[in-house]
């Protein structure tokens, strides 16, 4: 995954470089194969890498220019490199990396790079003689990069630790604190849970000198309204072609995929389509917990493994597992987390690192792109109800949805009624549409700080239809975050 850890000063100023390269150190884990760094009178960055593509030297970081003057810190991976490579001479490139390709865009189009990219991706691009930055990251944030800005310098990095560590922060941001307890939101806007520490959204870049700091976003899914075919057996087609692509694109590297995969739709649809694309055997990985059944998908996993003839590693995730981890897993999220499946996906990683395996593909994105959360239904019947105005067919199939999902009578009424609760205010509630949102755990006066009439209007400005607003706080500001 790489990290970087970059300080930008915009003062003649005297850096401590012990106390710096102790506060980039934590985030050694993120490279475990190389370490590099660049130092300058006005940037000091180090990088640790993990290599996928190309691990010679031509692909380590801090890369430079040919004439030393741009310089790039890059995490991620730009999934249409091959496309983007062939723009330009063959004999501009050393090696055959992506984060060479997008230093050569950065030095032609500058910020206007990101129009080209597919990927997920955060970086620092330099321009030593000019003394700038621009800092960017992609469409959904996939990619983290944190900041602090002061009048003296910029620090930038991969996670939140060393700048804690470097500015001895030890103070919680009480509106990011309100917004997870209260909204059910985190890593979704600017501020992040400590105080003066922001994170650049995804789809935005800044642009950055001495005086300057400008951010503006380039892009949102809310200006990509796409048309679409009212049936979806037109649609059906389109859609498997742009998920057989997205999976090839995936699948660029120099070392080994693997699969984390569990019963439900997304990984076992990667899984088909992953041993379509790959002449090794496919090695997968799936995770159960030893006492409670229904989170335990080993069995359904093993079915695809059979159906499919690949490999697959399954482990059991005891108590004790939990317990012995939690502390780890707080410094390693550096946030509060919402599900103990977390667990189970620590340890694959685990068992797929001493099985050589450096890049695992999971399947998330399913349920917010295709509306599949339980609470996404209402608002798409309440769609459909506003174009035909027909009662008994709206109510036909809310009887039918709820029949499906609860089978007691006394159950279907309590879920009838939290779904329409949460049709009111969906960040409240989880995925199955139950309300969480307890105010009496809270103090009066934190209470009456946050909770306003603007604290809850993400959903009311959106120029969407309802379930488009659904789908959007999903991918915005609670699933995909």
């Amino acid at each position: 995954m790489c990290g970087f850890f970059v300080i930008f000063k915009k003062k003649n100023i005297q850096i401590d470089t012990k106390k710096f390269n102790s506060s980039a150190k934590l985030i050694n884990h993120r490279g475990p194969d190389k370490t590099g760094e660049y130092n300058d009178a006005t940037l000091l960055s180090k990088f640790y890498r993990l290599s996928i593509l190309d691990s010679s030297v031509n692909g380590m970081q801090p890369m430079l220019s040919r004439d030393k003057r741009y310089l790039l810190l890059f995490n991620g991976e730009i999934y249409n490199a091959p496309e983007l490579r062939k723009k330009f001479n063959k004999g501009l490139f050393l090696g055959h990396s992506d984060t060479e390709i997008l230093l050569h865009y950065l030095i032609k189009y500058r910020e206007k790079a990101l129009n080209y990219l597919d990927g997920m991706f955060s970086f620092v691009f330099y321009d030593k003689i000019k003394k700038q930055l621009i800092i960017a990251r992609d469409r959904f944030g996939m990619k983290p990069l944190y900041y602090y800005d002061s009048a003296k310098y910029l620090i930038l990095s991969s996670e939140i630790k060393p700048i804690l560590k470097y500015e001895n922060i030890d103070k919680a941001n009480s509106k990011s604190v309100a917004q997870f307890f209260f909204k059910g939101s985190i890593d979704h806007q600017e501020t992040t849970l400590f105080d003066r520490i922001k994170s650049l959204e995804p789809g935005h870049f800044a642009k950055i000198d001495e005086k300057n700091f400008s951010i503006k976003k380039y892009w949102d899914i809310r200006d990509h309204k796409i048309k679409y075919e009212n049936k979806i057996e037109k649609e059906t087609p389109k859609l498997k072609r742009l998920i057989n692509n997205s999976v090839k694109k995936h699948l660029l590297s120099d070392y080994e995929v693997g699969l984390f995969l569990s019963g439900g739709t997304d990984s076992t649809a990667l899984a088909h389509l992953i041993s379509k694309n790959t002449k090794t055997k496919l090695k997968t990985f799936t995770y159960g917990f030893t006492n409670e059944k229904s989170f335990n998908e080993i069995k359904s996993a093993k079915q695809t493994v059979s159906n499919l003839e690949i490999e697959n590693h399954s482990i059991l995730i005891k108590a004790k597992d939990i317990i012995n981890n939690i502390d780890s897993m707080v410094k390693q999220l550096e946030s509060p987390f919402t599900s103990i499946r977390l667990f189970g996906m620590k340890k694959l990683y685990e068992v797929a690192k001493s099985k050589k395996i450096k890049v695992i593909i999971d399947g998330d994105g399913g349920d917010e792109i295709l509306g599949g959360y339980d609470y996404n239904y209402l608002p798409f019947l309440i769609d459909e109800y506003k174009k035909n105005k027909n009662y008994d067919l709206f109510f036909k199939k809310i009887d039918k949805f709820i029949f499906q999902k609860k089978n007691k009578k006394s159950l279907r009424i309590d879920y009838i009624k939290n779904l329409f609760i949460t049709n009111s205010f969906q960040n409240g509630s989880t995925s199955d549409g139950t309300p969480y949102v307890d105010l009496s755990n809270f103090k009066d006066d934190f209470i009456d700080e946050f909770i306003n009439e603007k604290f809850y209007d993400d959903k009311n400005k959106l120029d969407l239809n309802n379930l488009q607003k659904s789908q959007y706080l999903d991918i915005k500001y609670l699933k995909l975050p």
